[in-house]
């Protein structure tokens, strides 16, 4: 039987015996270390046999208790999202370990992001049972040289900036996660002046500030950090340009879904200068795919890689499944990187190995998103930019404006949920029952696309009827003519375009793009099949009548 069961199980025995859900984390605990130390407790015997039935050598032990018993009932709520461990043992890899070496993770939580460094480091957490299984965690692993510190890191830091050589952290972040407190905005850059900021933005600035100069930073943030417009994120993106950026390598979607979100994030390297750094230098970028788990499964076990052709399992020369781990690679790259760079503080191979990076002046806005700057996206706009392709707005108008909603018309509601590329259906809707959303009335032969993260949703108007009304979560692209049509209508169905999308698609939970950048996409007018294509769209036109 597997941890999260045996857990499940004892959960189920606290309860027939009458312990509150408040109690269960920290009882739990007493258990765990008492058993460890020889000591009996015959009330709770049952569990104790389930306790010695778990497994311990797997390290996922520790998170798996916190997120099925402790995290919805410590002392803090704050939207904590535990690390996978293949996402720690690549960060502690990459650090260096010695008497000149240290490093913190101020918002620790149970030290799984430590967890495989094995130099002096120090926890600090505000939350108490948090710091409980961390020590029961680092104990269990046989960790030495740790410090557990209970405190507020946000509000109690001064006495140790500039400490340490190596900062890690994945700090809280989400809608819960906002500090409002004058007397802890007023100790920061990016609080300062201000009624409110993120606790995530307030963290990456904190754990610059513990660092030596030429300390690194290791920080997982939200994908909006790295690619947002928004004063907030330019401000905070200013401020890790200010210093060094190593790296920013995307994670997979779902990499926190075992912790019950999706949000979409980032790995970002970044290394303390007391300096201000204006020279321009060169960033490691990376777009990992695969960590080890399989992240479409609700309890994302450990993912083998596979011979695709058969599903058979790879296994190593010892007859062990090897583990579909992109970071084994990444770590050959940017230990290359490191050396190619004259990088100093990261651990470097002499290794010939291929990999990509932009050079930070070239950084769009400052935009830290890897997919616009990596070579596949580039390959594409590249040819497209040599055959003098045109943009979507040279071929039609974008249309944004808002219709005004009749509360007694009957209209025909087109959500991306009735988008079925390229067809289309509707629901009929008085304007009282229309969702909010329900923005932009549009017409026969306007292109519809989605702006939203996943498989691209598009479709053309075939009918002519004055009462469909799209969502706002759509880009309504109107064709100057039959012939633009015909030319966007192509390229849309292209990977070039869809490429194009992926690439500007920015935010945390649910990833989008704006209408500004869908019309700056590039549109290969040269190579269009106008009579093949028109026949598809008299197809889909009759295929449309029939579904209506």
């Amino acid at each position: 039987m597997d941890n999260s069961k045996i857990i499940n199980q004892i959960n189920q025995l606290f309860h027939n015996k009458g312990v509150k859900q408040e109690e269960r984390f920290n009882l739990l605990i007493e258990l765990l270390e008492n058993n460890k130390n020889g000591i009996s407790n015959e009330k709770f015997q049952e569990i104790i046999q389930l306790i010695n039935s778990l497994d311990y050598n797997n390290n996922e032990l520790v998170q798996e208790i916190f997120m099925l018993i402790g995290s919805k009932y410590t002392k803090f709520n704050l939207d904590q999202f535990y690390t996978p461990l293949t996402v720690s043992k690549f960060i502690d890899s990459l650090m260096l370990v010695g008497p000149t070496y240290n490093a913190i993770d101020p918002a620790g939580g149970t030290g799984d992001l430590l967890l495989y460094y094995n130099g002096n480091k120090t926890i600090w957490d505000i939350d108490e049972s948090a710091l409980k299984l961390c020590k029961f965690n680092y104990e269990l692993n046989k960790q030495k040289n740790y410090n557990l510190v209970l405190k507020n890191s946000l509000e109690n830091f001064e006495e140790d900036e500039s400490s340490y050589f190596y900062s890690a952290m994945n700090p809280p972040f989400g809608s819960n996660t906002v500090i409002t407190d004058k007397k802890i905005l007023d100790k920061f850059e990016l609080g300062r002046g201000k009624k409110k900021q993120e606790i995530g933005i307030l963290f990456l600035e904190l754990g610059l500030k513990l660092l030596k100069n030429n300390g690194i930073l290791f920080i997982i943030v939200p994908a909006g950090y790295v690619g947002n417009g928004n004063k907030v994120c330019c401000e905070l993106r200013s401020l890790i340009l200010k210093n060094r950026l190593i790296a920013s390598i995307s994670l997979p979607e779902n990499t926190f879904k075992r912790s019950g979100t999706g949000v979409n994030t980032y790995l970002l390297i970044i290394q303390k200068k007391t300096v201000e750094t204006t020279e321009p230098y060169n960033i490691f970028i990376s777009n990992i795919h695969n960590i080890g788990y399989n992240l479409t499964k609700k309890d994302t076990p450990v993912k083998y890689k596979i011979i695709k052709s058969t599903g058979e399992v790879i296994v190593d020369e010892k007859k062990k499944p090897i583990v579909d781990n992109d970071f084994e690679d990444i770590y050959d790259q940017l230990c290359s990187f490191s050396v190619d760079n004259k990088l100093t503080g990261l651990r470097t191979i002499q290794i010939e190995t291929d990999y990509e990076y932009i050079e930070s002046n070239k950084l769009s806005s400052n935009i830290m998103d890897v997919k616009r700057y990596l070579q596949t996206y580039l390959e594409v706009v590249t040819n497209l930019l040599l055959l003098n392709a045109a943009k979507v707005k040279d071929l039609g108008k974008i249309i944004n404006v808002t219709t005004k909603i009749e509360k007694t018309k009957e209209y025909k509601y087109i959500d991306i949920s009735e988008i079925n590329s390229p067809l289309y259906s509707y629901k009929a809707l008085y304007g009282w029952d229309l969702p909010s959303r329900a923005k932009y009335s549009v017409k026969k032969h306007d292109i519809l696309v989605s702006k939203l993260e996943g498989t691209m949703s598009y479709c053309v108007i075939l009918d002519d009827d004055s009462n469909y009304i799209a969502t706002n979560g759509v880009t309504v692209i109107r064709p100057n003519d039959l012939n633009s049509l015909y030319i966007l209508f192509s390229n849309i169905m292209n990977k070039n375009f869809v490429l194009q999308h992926n690439a500007y698609l920015t935010g945390s939970i649910m990833a989008s793009l704006s209408d500004t950048d869908i019309e700056e996409f590039l549109i290969d007018d040269k190579n269009v099949d106008i009579a093949s294509t028109k026949k598809i769209l008299e197809t889909l036109e009759t295929l449309q009548r029939l579904r209506m």
